[in-house]
């Protein structure tokens, strides 16, 4: 039997904690960081680390480990869709990883949920310029997790040289 990636809910601000649960157990998990820039003091700019998204955990449990979830006071429950736990496939799962890895001030768009379905559109490029200075190239760069119904969205800017 192999393992299976499940989306584990938690109670808010609890995803490191049930992650280190996890680990103590030795079982594999994943919080996908976002790395988010915002002014710090003295108009310095900070990045801080959040969970990409909140209240949850992802976790490769085998039909047998399911019960593990149940030890956990700050672990609501599985993320259900249609009645049944949702499952991330592997290769979701590591087009997540890639992704937060290259890009930071990542967004989240809510998309249609698709089961049994591998999406392997891995990135789609759009290429605007802004109105007001032709200068600015923007190119937004987005990968679609169909399991979980998100879509991560991260922008760059570049300056185009004269």
């Amino acid at each position: 039997m192999k393992n299976q990636w499940y989306v584990v809910y938690t109670k808010k601000y609890c995803e490191n904690k049930i992650s280190n649960f996890f680990t103590r157990r030795s079982i594999e998990n994943y919080i996908p960081i976002n790395k988010v820039t915002k002014p710090g003091f003295f108009l310095n700019m900070e990045t801080i680390e959040i969970p990409l998204f909140n209240t949850y955990v992802f976790v490769s449990l085998l039909n047998q480990q399911l019960s593990v979830i149940n030890e956990n006071k700050d672990i609501i429950n599985f993320v259900f869709w249609l009645g049944r736990p949702v499952l991330v496939n592997e290769f979701e799962i590591q087009n997540i990883k890639i992704f937060v890895k290259r890009f930071q001030n990542i967004k989240l768009e809510k998309t249609e949920v698709k089961l049994n379905k591998i999406n392997r559109e891995i990135c789609k490029i759009y290429n605007d310029y802004g109105e007001e200075n032709n200068k600015i190239k923007i190119n937004q760069i987005s990968i679609k997790i169909d399991s979980i119904g998100y879509r991560l969205i991260a922008e760059n800017k570049i300056m185009e040289k004269n």
